[in-house]
């Protein structure tokens, strides 16, 4: 991944996201190295810290097929953790 910079006030907190997508199943580790200098440059780069990054895509591949030429399954409204059939 490219670098990148930016500058935080003492004490400020910052979230880091990251977006993953791939077109097939694949799993992705990077490091991310994190560098603390101070903005005057008065001290050397300092507390360097790596941060291990990884994603997993999967591959999901399911193509159901309905007897009768059905187009698809009609549970209506379903609470979590119910379990539910149709014939």
């Amino acid at each position: 991944p490219p670098g990148l910079e930016g500058t935080m006030g003492p004490m400020e907190d910052r979230n880091i996201t990251f977006t993953f997508s791939s077109k097939e199943a694949a799993m992705h580790q990077f490091n991310l190295k994190l560098q603390i200098a101070d903005t005057e440059g008065l001290n050397e780069m300092h507390d360097n810290s790596e941060l291990v990054v990884s994603a997993e895509a999967f591959s999901v591949d399911v193509v159901p097929e309905f007897p009768n030429q059905g187009t698809g399954l009609a549970f209506g409204d379903i609470r979590v953790g119910a379990v539910l059939e149709q014939e």
